[in-house]
């Protein structure tokens, strides 16, 4: 074979490779192409936040809870347990923002994910009775910019935006609205305190721009223990709530460790009971259901109105 015959088949082969390696790529890119069909993102329909009026959440943890909106208030269904506001719009961001962004597994194997049955939170979220949105959370993911989800249509599992976990993985307890008194201590003129063993009514003067407190036998108190133990009742939220059912039967209602009626424009009463693991049992005015507030804040309202606060 001469060098001219040779260059030739030279080039016939090299162009032959190159066509192949050609037709190769356009194969992969047409298969390519094709796989990820199957990786199509659903397009749900966007929510809006003001057409959401209920909340269901399911789970083997928390059982079932529904939330549903009564006027502008958000109520936990059937007791109408008043919700946390923040807690409740938290959700209802989360739904309206509700996006998938990526397909992670095709296989039907949820444990991983924590979207089995026995972990997952099946959410469903209506308008009038009518369903907008469902959706499983499990858990976050390891990048905690999302959520791995799962649609009740669909096998496949999802990423999610957003930490939806920590917001519809709460127990009723948690999403109940623990603000149980409210006081403006500016506007408190008098309280009248009844403990175990004394009664006595606190008059509010100011003097030279100072705050005075005496009792009605000419007592001088301590202003600024009153003033923190008002400023503790400002807003003063319970750690949980407690059920009739979950009282101790040797707690005596009618005697409490202490009573008081705190007057302002209204007349508030916050009731301190006996202390109850590492909390103090206690009932206001502005709460229908019996509560725990830490022992630290019973003791300071306890403290400083106790007779050894006089000056």
């Amino acid at each position: 074979m001469n060098r001219s015959t040779r260059r030739r088949t030279q080039s016939i082969v090299r162009y032959s490779l190159l066509g192949t390696a050609i037709i190769v790529l356009a194969l992969y890119l047409i298969f390519r192409g094709t796989d990820r069909i199957s990786y199509t993102i659903p397009d749900l329909a966007a929510v809006e936040r003001g057409d959401i009026d209920t909340i269901s959440i399911r789970s083997e943890q928390n059982g079932p809870i529904k939330i549903k909106r009564k006027d502008e208030r958000w109520l936990i269904l059937p007791n109408e347990y008043e919700a946390d506001s923040g807690a409740i719009l938290a959700m209802v961001d989360l739904i309206a923002d509700f996006e998938l962004t990526d397909v992670v597994s095709e296989a039907s194997y949820y444990e991983r994910f924590d979207l089995d049955a026995d972990s997952r939170y099946e959410v469903t979220v209506e308008n009038e009775g009518n369903s907008l949105l469902k959706f499983n959370v499990g858990k976050r993911s390891p990048t905690f910019n999302h959520t791995y989800v799962t649609l009740p249509s669909d096998p496949r599992v999802f990423h999610a935006t957003g930490n939806l976990l920590s917001a519809f993985q709460k127990g009723v307890d948690a999403l109940r609205d623990k603000l149980v008194l409210s006081v403006n201590p500016e506007n408190v003129l008098r309280i009248e305190v009844t403990s175990e063993n004394d009664s006595f009514r606190l008059f509010k003067s100011v003097e030279e721009g100072v705050v005075l407190w005496t009792s009605s036998d000419g007592s001088a108190w301590d202003p600024e223990a009153i003033g923190l133990a008002l400023d503790r009742m400002r807003n003063l939220r319970s750690v949980a709530f407690v059920e009739d059912s979950q009282l101790d039967p040797g707690i005596n209602f009618d005697r409490p460790a202490m009573s008081l009626e705190i007057v302002e424009e209204e007349t508030h009463r916050l009731v301190l009971y006996a202390p109850s693991d590492s909390a103090y049992l206690a009932g206001s005015s502005q709460s229908p259901y019996t509560f725990t507030i830490s022992t630290f804040q019973a003791e300071q309202i306890l403290g400083a109105f106790s007779a050894d606060e006089t000056e």
